[in-house]
């Protein structure tokens, strides 16, 4: 018998594939995009205006790599770099309004895709998973 916990990092791995599939996005207005520019683009949809050193957190990735992918969503016209205001050393990022309109597409494929695989939950089931995937998503690092 397959344990919770066996079941679960099943569930993590399927889930993955899912959300990194496919390697790239026909995006009407910007052409072939790259995954990694749906998750700049989508940091941003929650964050409007984020330095580099924000979105390496929000990535979970090192500064240089989220420079790197802040780069190649500004190439493709999704977002820009512009120097903050009150420090001209920070540099914000943005969505252009291709990247507003590209992460709106990513949010409703990905809301498309959960509202197909719980198409037979009760809306408590749906309520219930949020909660613990919320729950458990949040976790503390153990120390």
């Amino acid at each position: 018998m397959t344990s919770s916990l066996e079941r679960i990092d099943d569930a993590l791995i399927a889930l993955r594939h899912l959300w990194v599939a496919p390697p790239h996005i026909n995006d009407p207005d910007l052409g072939a995009v790259e995954m990694s520019t749906i998750w700049v683009v989508d940091c941003l949809r929650r964050c409007p205006t984020a330095t580099v050193a924000e979105l390496a957190g929000q990535l979970d990735v090192a500064h240089s790599t989220a420079s790197r992918l802040i780069a190649r969503a500004e190439k493709t016209g999704a977002v820009i770099r512009t120097a903050d205001r009150d420090d001209q050393r920070r540099v914000t990022v943005q969505l252009t309004p291709a990247g507003h309109r590209l992460a709106a597409t990513a949010l409703e494929y990905r809301l498309q895709s959960l509202r197909d695989a719980t198409s037979d939950w009760a809306d408590h089931e749906r309520a219930s998973f949020a909660d613990l995937l919320t729950r458990f998503t949040h976790r503390k690092e153990p120390s």
